[in-house]
């Protein structure tokens, strides 16, 4: 079953080359053009990722982050930021401390990404079966 990654963006201009560059690698990609359209797509669609851009109307990146990680049906979820402001060592920590697996900076090369989003996705699988081993479960 492929992958499922929730894109969140502004701008289209960097929503499609990357929704393009991920589809043809087998990944199902869904997008949203802002904070709240993305909190509510995370919701309905339960990607295994989240690529979410920091600076965005009706909800900016930091807050969308907040309510992911506060609701437990999507604080599981990884969370990369993506950001094209100069970004301050404060606000990257402060990504890392709300619960974001990682900070990029735009522009992004997409084989950059997509190297994060595979390693992040392959940690997470790696902490579920640990986690459902641990509990008693079969691998």
């Amino acid at each position: 079953m492929a992958k499922r990654i929730l894109l969140v963006d502004d701008e289209p201009a960097i929503v499609q080359p990357f929704k393009l560059y991920l589809s043809r690698l087998g990944y199902e990609v869904e997008a949203a053009y802002d904070g709240k359209e993305g909190l509510e797509k995370a919701l309905t669609t339960k990607p295994d990722i989240i690529v979410l851009d920091v600076v965005m109307p009706q909800m900016n990146g930091k807050e969308v982050l907040r309510h992911l990680k506060s609701d437990p049906a999507t604080a599981h979820i990884p969370v990369i930021m993506l950001t094209g402001a100069a970004t301050q060592a404060a606000d990257v920590s402060e990504s890392w401390v709300e619960g974001a697996e990682t900070h990029l900076g735009k522009p992004c090369e997409p084989s950059e990404l997509t190297l994060w989003i595979e390693r992040i996705l392959k940690a997470a699988e790696e902490e579920a079966f640990l986690r459902k081993r641990s509990q008693g479960g079969k691998p």
